[in-house]
């Protein structure tokens, strides 16, 4: 598995009613457009919130609202020709 800075555990509406999803964070490579910034992975998803934390124990709580954002502000708006 990866190493991931932190992980949590997110509250979702799926397909069949509510799930927990578990992402992992860490920082994008030097090498990307978005180099520094969060980068978000999706680790797992499960419909029980005892068994993510179970599965997951590292990984926190969290509220979409509070999860981190990217930014593109500093990419061009000229497409690549």
């Amino acid at each position: 598995m990866t190493d991931f800075d932190y992980m949590h555990i997110l509250s979702r509406e799926g397909i069949h009613g509510e799930e927990y999803v578990v992402k992992g964070y860490d920082r994008f490579p030097q090498n990307s457009v978005l180099a520094g910034q969060t980068r978000i992975n999706f680790v797992d998803s499960f419909n029980d919130l005892e068994e993510a934390q179970k599965a997951y124990p590292e990984a926190t709580l969290s509220h979409p609202m509070i999860e981190p954002v990217n930014t593109y502000d500093h990419l061009s708006d000229e497409g690549d020709y």
